[in-house]
């Protein structure tokens, strides 16, 4: 739940990890990523939010970054606005999760991976390391969390990962044009 003061509203949101701004490619318009001090357990609460969230609830405020809003129960400071166009549909407000990943049990973890693909790499060759990712994940924990024996982690193109056959291969315009690059890492049976 996002609050301006006056209204709130729910939206789809974001637990981040590692800054995904470099990977996204979208500039942001004002403001910035996250630093390392925001994504750190226990740093402070901060957001970023879409440019149609920015247009919506705060009316293209120009003094948006350094705002405090409500996100839930917790004041949160905004820091960056996504730029117009985010790829990432439905994904509105971007939150550190602050906590730390290693306190999750391995078997635990629902997380979803987002990249960029080097100039000149394939899905191919991110299946191919995602592969050996799998093998060393089956080795090394299959004991401790068996549903790693049979399964693989395979990669797929932004748009096919969220969207599916749902819609034809042209109907978002508004993701750039190297969002083929995008993919997502997805665990599935073997």
């Amino acid at each position: 739940m996002l609050s301006n003061g006056t209204v709130a509203e729910r939206f789809f949101t974001a637990l981040i990890l590692h800054d995904p701004i470099p990977a996204l490619g979208v500039p942001m318009t004002p403001g910035r990523g996250f630093t390392q001090e925001e994504l750190a357990p226990g740093g402070p609460k901060v957001a970023i939010i879409t440019h149609r969230v920015w247009q919506r609830l705060f009316g293209d405020d120009p003094e948006i970054i350094g705002t405090t809003v409500q996100v839930n129960t917790d004041a949160t400071t905004v820091v960056g606005v996504l730029g117009a166009g985010s790829p990432l549909i439905d994904t509105d407000l971007w939150i550190p999760w602050g906590i730390d990943p290693d306190q999750f049990r391995r078997n635990m973890r629902p997380c979803t991976v987002l990249a960029r693909l080097r100039d000149g790499a394939t899905l191919k060759d991110v299946d191919a390391a995602l592969a050996t990712v799998s093998a060393r994940a089956k080795t090394n924990y299959a004991t401790e969390c068996p549903e790693y024996a049979n399964r693989r982690l395979a990669a797929a193109p932004w748009s096919e990962a969220v969207v599916g056959d749902l819609l034809p291969a042209g109907a978002i315009s508004s993701a750039p044009a190297s969002s083929c690059c995008w993919w997502r890492a997805r665990m599935s049976p073997a």
